[in-house]
C-alpha cells in the first residue's frame, strides 16, 4: 500500500488482513500524512476546481452547496 506526499511516493507496510482504517489514524494524527484541501466547490465548478488543484498542489472537495 502506498500514498503520495508532495509528489514523493511513500510505502506503508500493512498486513494483508489488517483494515486500512486501523493503520491511518496514527499518522494522520501526528501529521505524517496530510491532504491539504485548497477549496470546496459545487459540482458545476469542476473546471475551476481542477485548475486550482493543479496550481496549488492541494486537493479540492465537491459539495452540493459550497
Amino acid at each position: 500500500m502506498g500514498f503520495t506526499i508532495n509528489g514523493r511516493k511513500r510505502r506503508v507496510n500493512v498486513p494483508a488482513d489488517m483494515p486500512v482504517l486501523w493503520v491511518l489514524p496514527p499518522p494522520i494524527a501526528t501529521g505524517t500524512i496530510a491532504a491539504p484541501v485548497a477549496a470546496t466547490y459545487r459540482f458545476d465548478q469542476v473546471r475551476e476546481a481542477i485548475t486550482i488543484a493543479a496550481q496549488s498542489g492541494g486537493k479540492v472537495l465537491f459539495a452540493s452547496k459550497a
